[in-house]
């Protein structure tokens, strides 16, 4: 019998896990409600964030907020003392248990904060890699946090807004959906385009005197979009929807401020992915918001702002059933070691391969993001037995791809990864596990439990 299945070692390691767990809990208990100026290091460079912490952080959806060119964290949440749409996000949080994480923006050579987007021909973007930012971001609130990884979604205005798009490209593996305000497909795109499904919210307006609601060269050279309507029709396209929406027209509830608004909503023939189309008539470059008001001179430049709607509350009520997509036919578990809960795995299993993710601070200290794969053709992973998997260092989003083909994308080659998986026999949809890490710096052990399991990974055929 090996030490993971020896019913004394179970003993000790679940004793051990319950221990770290109440350590882990009673300290973040302590952590709660809106924890501004927030610092972590993504390759180097210090990035800033605000968090918003729920009264049960476990297993909570995380919503990213991406603020507009030339703004920042602070004014996006009102918190200088400025009208704020998205500022109704603390209260939804509030209600609905959310994490918030709010990320700020970098300088860029117009010396404004902003985001890297899709905008190839928008020379006053930002050039910092955002999305190892956000990626990294999702790390963390899930590894020490244990958040919901399959229940992440974002959303921008304006820049943010572009940016939300990026992501939904270049990290769409780990968001459930997005909402773009504001804000249109790329022309010259130099994002890495996936044709992964994910749900998409989709509000502009048409008197936007910034964003060209029928497509063309944005103001002040910041590039050139697509229009509305061929935004909306490429991600109807790439989530396989009917065609033909849902359409409702909202009620009028304050005729004053020159603007009405038009919902279109797509389905397909399962509704697990969806597409929302707000269309402001009259719109500007502005969030609808009731309660939260911009003054009158910066709608001289921005346009109109609707007021029959909530924006944050419109997009909430979009992103609240969506989860993930995963690929036909996986199951996916994720793993932190019962002795320093930082680290952990991704177990993730399709029609082909068998892959696994580290995320953590390995050996030196250093904080890794590691990728391998098995072709189970050539060598299916069997529960109970050692399966070696070769570890890469991953890219800016972890990309299984990347390692699954590393000859053709290369990947520096870090070291080895020796995993035993066991199934719970009283619970299918618990895992335990041995991981031995094997890379540039030494060997490190860790004893893994399993905090998120798909239903039926314990029973899926083809080599498991």
């Amino acid at each position: 019998m090996n030490a993971i299945t020896s019913p004394f070692s179970l003993l000790l390691v679940a004793l051990a896990l319950l221990a770290v767990d109440a350590t882990h809990s009673q300290a973040l208990a302590m952590e709660r409600g809106l924890l501004t100026g927030k610092s972590i290091s993504v390759a180097g460079v210090t990035r800033q964030y605000h968090l918003f912490l729920p009264e049960q952080a476990a297993n909570a959806p995380v919503v990213l907020l991406f603020h507009g060119h030339s703004s920042n964290y602070d004014e996006l949440l009102g918190l200088a003392a400025n009208p704020a749409p998205y500022k109704k996000w603390l209260e939804i949080a509030e209600r609905e248990n959310l994490i918030l994480l709010v990320p700020n923006g970098l300088f860029s050579s117009s010396n404004n904060k902003g985001w890297n987007d899709c905008r190839a021909d928008a020379p006053t973007n930002s050039t910092a890699d955002d999305v190892a930012f956000v990626a990294a971001l999702l790390d963390l609130v899930v590894a020490q946090y244990q958040a919901d990884p399959r229940r992440v979604y974002a959303q921008g205005t304006s820049n943010g807004g572009h940016f939300s798009i990026r992501l939904a490209q270049e990290l769409p593996e780990r968001l459930a959906a997005f909402a773009a305000i504001s804000a249109a497909n790329a022309v010259n795109s130099e994002c890495t385009e996936s044709t992964l499904p994910i749900s998409a919210l989709i509000m502009n307006g048409t008197a936007d005197p910034l964003l060209p609601f029928g497509g063309g060269q944005m103001a002040s050279a910041r590039g050139a979009v697509y229009s509305n309507a061929s935004t909306v029709d490429y991600w109807v396209q790439r989530n396989r929807l009917n065609t033909t929406p849902q359409f409702t027209t909202l009620p009028d509830i304050n005729a004053a401020d020159g603007s009405t608004v038009e919902k279109r909503l797509y389905r397909g023939a399962d509704s697990a992915r969806e597409v929302a189309l707000y269309t402001i008539l009259g719109g500007g470059h502005t969030d609808p918001s009731i309660s939260e008001r911009y003054p009158a001179n910066l709608l001289t430049v921005l346009g109109k702002q609707n007021a029959d709607i909530e924006m944050a509350e419109a997009v909430w009520s979009f992103f609240r059933d969506k989860t993930a997509a995963q690929p036909v036919g996986t199951a996916s578990a994720v793993f932190f070691d019962a002795a320093s809960p930082g680290d952990g795995f991704y177990f993730v299993k399709d029609d082909r391969f068998v892959s696994i993710a580290y995320f953590g601070y390995a050996l030196g200290g250093q904080m890794l993001w590691l990728v391998g794969t098995r072709p189970i053709a050539d060598s299916p992973m069997r529960f109970g037995e050692s399966s070696v998997f070769t570890l890469y260092c991953g890219g800016s989003n972890g990309s299984f791809a990347q390692a699954q083909n590393p000859d053709a994308v290369p990947l520096p080659r870090w070291g080895e990864l020796t995993l035993i998986l066991n199934c719970s026999t009283d619970n299918p949809s618990r895992l335990s596990g041995l991981a031995t890490l094997n890379g540039r710096d030494g060997a490190k052990q860790m004893q893994l439990s399993s905090l998120l399991s798909a239903p039926g990974v314990c029973s899926v055929p083809g080599g498991q």
